[in-house]
């Protein structure tokens, strides 16, 4: 992978695909899962007219981006009946770590499941639960989206 990792318009995208397959969810009782493998970086770029404060060099400072991230995610929780988010982080850079892991995977509002490397998520479970063996193939089964 290479070049610019613009998430809120991606998730913007998914979300106009998912209203379209809301009657086929509803009715059949199913959910989707978006799963987003990422360094944790949104790099979009402004646009010319947006009245943003931060222009420099035409993007936007790092708070803002992870803000218009976060917005378009919030886009999805009138739509969180039908739509699970996993965040795949591949990334051990600790501001990004510290932005997934305080603000998104912390709210009850969306269902956002922030997973990290097999190692930091299994010491992460073993804080709270030291009987379970939280092997591989659960950490495999929750990035690719399975919630029950």
């Amino acid at each position: 992978p290479s070049g610019r990792t613009p998430l809120p318009d991606s998730m913007n995208e998914i979300r106009k695909d998912i209203i379209q397959m809301l009657p086929h969810l509803k009715a059949t009782k199913t959910k989707v899962c978006i799963i987003i493998a990422t360094d944790g970086c949104n790099h979009n770029t402004i646009k010319p007219d947006d009245g943003l404060e931060h222009k420099e060099k035409g993007k936007l400072g790092e708070a803002e981006r992870n803000q218009e991230f976060v917005t378009a995610l919030e886009s999805l929780s009138d739509l969180k009946d039908y739509v699970n988010v996993v965040i795949r982080l591949c990334t051990d850079y600790q501001p990004t770590l510290d932005f997934y892991n305080n603000e998104l995977d912390t709210r009850s509002d969306m269902n956002i499941d922030v997973i990290d490397d097999h190692l930091a998520e299994a010491e992460e479970v073993y804080e709270h639960n030291p009987w379970l063996n939280y092997a591989l193939v659960l950490h495999r089964m929750r990035e690719m989206g399975q919630a029950n």
